[in-house]
């Protein structure tokens, strides 16, 4: 599944998809892989702005749940990882902000995938066909 707001990974030398739908009779179920701060020619966006770096993750990770007919409600399961630990303030005044405090949701210290990053987020959801 593409992402209305980035290119292909591989159209800047990276080998990913950025998601996967996997349809059954029943149910559809998409896997959002790590989503970041990555503008469409694939340059990290924002960089050391923590908070713009984590509103267009968001709009990103959101935009291709819409293009699937999907939304938040439709989590089952969501991390987010952190550069920092410091950064946990401003992503739960953001969550509070969308009212989304109650999604599956684990957040984590991690390293993320370039130096310049400092939030990515993977996301599942399934919907009843």
């Amino acid at each position: 599944v593409p992402s209305p707001l980035q290119c292909a990974a591989l159209q800047y030398g990276s080998s990913f998809s950025r998601a996967v739908e996997i349809g059954t009779p029943e149910y559809r179920t998409l896997m959002v892989s790590g989503t970041a701060s990555i503008e469409p020619g694939g340059a990290t966006a924002h960089v050391d702005d923590v908070e713009k770096q984590i509103q267009l993750t968001m709009d990103v990770v959101e935009a291709i749940l819409t293009s699937r007919g999907m939304g938040w409600q439709d989590a089952t399961r969501a991390v987010m990882y952190l550069k920092k630990a410091s950064y946990m303030d401003v992503w739960q005044s953001w969550l509070k902000a969308h009212r989304l405090e109650s999604m599956p949701l684990l957040t984590i210290e991690a390293d993320v995938c370039r130096d310049d990053l400092l939030v990515e987020l993977e996301v599942d959801t399934v919907k009843k066909v």
